[in-house]
């Protein structure tokens, strides 16, 4: 089993961030993004007439969703990465079955490729990929999970 640790997957993590920092995942609440082919639906039609009608989004089309909560793909449809964490697995550790992981932790899907995660390692990973779910950028998301990890209890 190949171990991960923090200082390792930081460093991994550097030529990602800086071949795009300034890169923003799409979110489905940013319609002048027209990366993000969600299309904002209404439950009901008869529910637009309600002072709240619950708004789902339709991520059928979309390469970058995998449903209306603004869960971000690890690899789009065609197999190129789609988030910071899916460049790190596809790039840098050689993965080709990310579509096989979707909505898993990173962990997991670690574990599954036979590493062992430490849990300065697993909070950078974790951190990194929920910052940038948020809409951080990739070098505002890394500055926080290098933050987080490094303060991070075992």
């Amino acid at each position: 089993m190949k171990k991960l640790n923090l200082e390792t997957v930081v460093q991994d993590f550097l030529p990602i961030v800086a071949a795009s920092p300034d890169f923003v995942y799409p979110q489905q609440e940013d319609v002048d993004d027209e990366r993000c082919q969600c299309i904002e639906m209404i439950a009901d039609p008869d529910d637009m007439d309600d002072e709240n009608p619950e708004e789902f989004f339709d991520y059928a089309a979309c390469p970058w969703h995998m449903d209306d909560d603004n869960t971000c793909r690890y690899v789009k449809s065609d197999g190129e990465a789609a988030c910071v964490v899916g460049k790190y697995f596809v790039d840098s550790l050689g993965f080709q079955d990310l579509h096989l992981y979707e909505k898993r932790a990173p962990s997991f899907i670690l574990e599954r490729h036979g590493y062992e995660v430490t849990d300065k390692a697993n909070k950078f990973l974790n951190t990194i990929q929920q910052q940038q779910d948020q809409g951080w950028s990739w070098t505002e998301a890394y500055e926080q999970a290098v933050q987080a990890a490094s303060s991070h209890v075992s």
